[in-house]
């Protein structure tokens, strides 16, 4: 998937408790990642099963082809991918990790838009300059 932003795709199943908290801080996330995309993937819900409120924003994965097409066996799982310098995804499993991840990411963007910053010099004889 080629695009500007990062992507995040998190994999999740219905009746996992730490899935529906990543479901719940999902938007935060992507906010705080420039608005990144976001792409949430569960294997269909069984008959009988009661469907989950956030089941309505998954990509139905039958038979759980993509998770595996991405190497996803555990879940929840979140792949940031999309990310400048990065040769495959970033790749976090479990809560408290995917959490890890998203911070991580976070410095990064804030150290690059430090990175970016008009450098800023004084001279004696002509006052500040500003150099890009």
């Amino acid at each position: 998937m080629a695009t500007d932003s990062p992507v995040l795709s998190v994999f999740v199943l219905n009746g996992c408790g730490t899935c529906e908290d990543v479901i719940r801080d999902l938007p935060q996330w992507s906010e705080q990642l420039g608005g990144a995309a976001t792409e949430v993937f569960s294997p269909p819900v069984a008959a009988g099963i009661p469907v989950p409120r956030w089941f309505d924003i998954c990509i139905p994965d039958p038979g759980e082809v993509v998770a595996r097409s991405r190497g996803v066996t555990l879940y929840p799982t979140l792949l940031l991918s999309g990310w400048p310098g990065d040769i495959g995804p970033r790749r976090a499993t479990g809560y408290m990790a995917i959490r890890e991840l998203i911070l991580e990411a976070q410095r990064d963007l804030r150290h690059r838009a430090w990175q970016r910053r008009p450098f800023v010099w004084m001279s004696r004889s002509r006052g500040w300059e500003r150099q890009v």
